[in-house]
């Protein structure tokens, strides 16, 4: 978890899987090293997924199956992704419209 999110009311909401990968940035360009430049920048987790269940659609199912990085590299950063079991809720675009401008009224 963030640990920066307790201090934060927009990140508070959010969630994130465990960071069981390596760190995703920064490599030299174009291979598996860390930053060997003048800088030599500390690895660190610069790519992240952060969710939210919502609770308007009581989904019985959101479940994260998996979070992590890709081995490419074809950048200084390691891509990340998420694997999510889901249940989708459909909404009524007209009749969230009505609502809506009921609500502005």
């Amino acid at each position: 978890m963030i640990n920066s999110r307790q201090n934060n009311s927009i990140l508070h909401r959010f969630r994130e899987g465990q960071l069981n990968f390596d760190p995703t940035y920064k490599y030299n360009d174009g291979s598996n090293i860390y930053d060997t430049s003048q800088k030599r920048r500390i690895p660190a987790w610069c790519d992240r997924i952060l969710y939210e269940r919502s609770d308007k659609c009581k989904s019985q199912l959101f479940e994260l199956k998996h979070y992590g990085r890709r081995e490419t590299v074809f950048s200084d950063h390691r891509p990340v992704y998420a694997q999510f079991d889901l249940q989708v809720c459909i909404i009524d675009r007209e009749k969230r419209g009505e609502i809506e401008k009921k609500l502005l009224e």
